[in-house]
C-alpha cells in the first residue's frame, strides 16, 4: 500500500507580526505629476530622428548615439547597438517608405506588400471600391493581392503566402472595415444616385412648402 505524504504542519508563532493592510485614502487629491516615460519600440519618426541626428554628426560612436538618447530628460529613446546597426542598414528603405506614405511615420516598421507596384495597385483598386460605396473585408483584400501579384508576375520567392500584412496595411492606409446588415448591404449605390438626380427633378417644378419630405416642412407656412 503506497504511504500519502503530507506536508508538515509550518509552527507559526503566536506573537508573529501581521502584513499592514494598505490604507485607503479617500478624496485624495489629484496631483499632476507623472512618471518619465521612454519609449521602447520606436516608430519610423523616432528612427528618423536618430538618423538625423547621426547626418549631423559623422564621427560620433554608435556608444554615444544610444547614451544620448537614453539621457533626454523628454521623449527618451531606448534601443540596443544592435538595433541601431540594423535601422543604419535600412535606412534608405524607410525612407522610401515614408515618401509613399506619409502616414507611415507612426507605424514601428515599414508595411511589407512584397512589390511596390501591387501595393500601388491595391491602394487604386481600394479608392475605386470606396468611390462606389462599397464595402472592403480583409479576405476581399487578400485575394485582390494574390490576384495582382499573378497579373503583374510578381516572382514566387517573392510572394506573401499568409494574410499576416493586411493589419499593418490597413493601418497605414486607413482602411476600415464596414459591415452593412440587411437592407443597406444589398443596395445598388448607383442605382440610388439615379433616383436622387430624379427626385431633385421632379421636386423643382414645385414650391418648397409642397415638397414631400421626411421634415415635414410642408405643415409650416
Amino acid at each position: 500500500m503506497l504511504k500519502t505524504l503530507k506536508r508538515k504542519p509550518q509552527n507559526i508563532p503566536a506573537d508573529a507580526p501581521k502584513p499592514a493592510k494598505r490604507q485607503k485614502t479617500k478624496d485624495a487629491p489629484c496631483i499632476s505629476a507623472q512618471i518619465p516615460f521612454a519609449q521602447k519600440n520606436l516608430t519610423l519618426a523616432g528612427w528618423m530622428k536618430v538618423c538625423a541626428f547621426i547626418d549631423s554628426r559623422p564621427t560620433i560612436t554608435q556608444a554615444n548615439i544610444i547614451q544620448h538618447f537614453s539621457s533626454l530628460q523628454t521623449g527618451a529613446l531606448l534601443f540596443h547597438q544592435s538595433t541601431l546597426s540594423c535601422k543604419l542598414r535600412k535606412h534608405p528603405k524607410m525612407e522610401a517608405c515614408i515618401n509613399n506614405n506619409p502616414t507611415a511615420l507612426s507605424s514601428k516598421c515599414p508595411c511589407v506588400v512584397t512589390s511596390p507596384a501591387v501595393e500601388r495597385a491595391l491602394i487604386h483598386w481600394v479608392q475605386h471600391m470606396e468611390n462606389k460605396c462599397k464595402t472592403i473585408t480583409g479576405p476581399m483584400l487578400w485575394e485582390k493581392h494574390k490576384r495582382f501579384e499573378e497579373e503583374l508576375q510578381i516572382p514566387e520567392n517573392e510572394q506573401l503566402p499568409g494574410d499576416g500584412w493586411l493589419q499593418l496595411f490597413c493601418k497605414m492606409y486607413k482602411i476600415w472595415e464596414h459591415c452593412r446588415h440587411g437592407g443597406a448591404g444589398s443596395v445598388d449605390m448607383e442605382a440610388v444616385q439615379v433616383k436622387q438626380e430624379h427626385c431633385k427633378k421632379s421636386l423643382a417644378q414645385y414650391a418648397p412648402r409642397d415638397q414631400w419630405n421626411f421634415h415635414e416642412t410642408a405643415l409650416f407656412p
